[in-house]
């Protein structure tokens, strides 16, 4: 895929998953935590931040989500992100 058609591809995905609020369609926190790291990897590469304290429960599991996948490449995390979002919204 070309990268111009990966980010059209990537900008329509994240439209849809904006738009699941409206919808009233919940997803997983598993599901989240997946496409928050993709997200991440895909728009800012590795993760470069410190630990978030121990008791900052939701931020220690993103940045954990997020550290898991230190090293992937830009383009296989949008791709990542676009597969996910595709598989939870048929």
């Amino acid at each position: 895929m070309m990268t111009d058609q990966l980010d059209i591809d990537f900008k329509k995905a994240i439209d849809t998953i904006d738009t699941i609020d409206s919808i009233d369609k919940k997803l997983s926190n598993e599901t989240m935590l997946e496409l928050y790291k993709y997200f991440k990897q895909a728009t800012f590469g590795n993760c470069c931040t410190d630990k978030p304290y121990f008791y900052e429960l939701k931020a220690v599991a993103k940045w954990g989500a997020w550290k898991s996948i230190s090293g992937m490449d830009n383009y296989v995390a949008k791709q990542k992100y676009i597969d996910l979002v595709n598989s939870v919204t048929k």
